[in-house]
């Protein structure tokens, strides 16, 4: 059969010498590791199809604020309509501001409400169409109605944002 995974599973024992008979020897505790392999070739469990396994937007996530509000890096606290608690593009989140630029609309400790613009998982449209993945996960600070805080948003969003929160859009520098 053509494209048939085999599936093997390794185990390496080691003993480490722990304690000391009367004898001499040592008897020691036995670990046991188990691998998995494919076609002969390692599994890394954080590895799929070559790619690394990228994250979604979960409680303690950090987030780079793609706004002039005055927050630079959020944490999210909590994933908002989700019943498993994961965010991706376009989710709302309630967020705490752990770094900020000084004198601005957003202190640090406050917390405010996002909308997750980037993430570092790879998004498929309905028509099929893959965007890139960021490398960092961002998101635009908002108040309870969906208005940014800030007046700009630096860098593109995609047009998932446009469907749900259109004043985040009409204020950043592209939509693709």
């Amino acid at each position: 059969m053509i494209g048939t995974i085999r599936k093997a599973t390794a185990y390496t024992r080691a003993t480490i010498p722990n304690k000391k008979l009367l004898n001499g020897t040592y008897k020691g505790t036995t670990l046991t590791k188990k691998s998995t392999y494919q076609n002969n070739t390692k599994v890394n469990p954080l590895m799929v199809n070559n790619n690394i396994i990228r994250t979604i937007v979960q409680p303690k996530t950090r987030l780079t604020v793609q706004d002039n509000s005055g927050a630079k890096v959020v944490e999210c606290i909590r994933v908002l309509r989700s019943k498993k608690e994961r965010g991706v593009v376009g989710s709302m989140i309630v967020v705490a501001v752990k770094k900020s630029k000084p004198d601005m609309k957003v202190k640090k400790h406050e917390v405010h409400r996002a909308v997750v613009t980037l993430t570092k998982r790879r998004v498929t449209r309905p028509s099929g169409v893959r965007f890139w993945a960021a490398d960092v996960n961002m998101c635009v600070i908002v108040d309870e109605n969906g208005q940014p805080l800030g007046t700009r948003v630096v860098g593109p969003v995609p047009e998932e944002i446009r469907r749900k929160y259109p004043k985040v859009a009409a204020i950043a520098q592209a939509v693709f």
